[in-house]
């Protein structure tokens, strides 16, 4: 998934010019690798599906949330480019995947245009291993787009100040 948002965000293309779409990655990823989810469920462990979401034009933050509702899953654009999805175990990759603790897990994807030419993408830290811990503008923008969709965001914005300064609250009944 990082490796596809990375390269949407450096090469702009349209998902119809993609012929195929060639994944490295560790052993672990091929449990994951369901091309026709039955569900948005699954959908949520399903690489192809996951990936497919990304090239498609989803950004980060949708990755979250929207790609998993209704009206991604029932939109037949995924299901095209996922079953193009092809996984390649890659040994290096496997063995880093597999330390303790994680400094890096790299993927590589590429992507083999109906030209002939092919975009690739190398992720080695994705957010949230030991050394590319999520920051807390990471935090807030997760909470800021999650909370958004059920709070308004004048109160979304009064939830995180209360949170951010809750040592100085005089009674933390404010926050519920």
């Amino acid at each position: 998934v990082e490796c596809g948002l990375a390269r949407r965000a450096r090469h702009r293309f349209n998902a119809e010019d993609i012929r195929e779409i060639n994944i490295e990655s560790g052993g672990r990823s091929f449990t994951l690798n369901d091309a026709a989810p039955k569900s948005i469920l699954a959908g949520k462990f399903s690489v192809p599906y996951c990936v497919a979401q990304t090239l498609l034009g989803r950004t980060q933050p949708e990755m979250m949330m929207e790609a998993f509702t209704d009206e991604a899953f029932n939109d037949p654009g995924w299901r095209p480019l996922a079953k193009m999805v092809h996984l390649e175990l890659n040994h290096e990759f496997d063995r880093d995947f597999e330390t303790f603790p994680q400094v890096r897990r790299p993927a590589r994807i590429t992507l083999v245009m109906k030209d002939g030419s092919r975009l690739t993408e190398l992720c080695e830290h994705p957010r949230g291993l030991q050394v590319t811990p999520p920051t807390e503008a990471d935090y807030l923008g997760k909470f800021r787009h999650l909370a958004g969709h059920f709070v308004p965001a004048e109160r979304v914005e009064r939830i995180i100040d209360l949170v951010l300064h809750l040592d100085s609250l005089e009674d933390a009944a404010e926050l519920s």
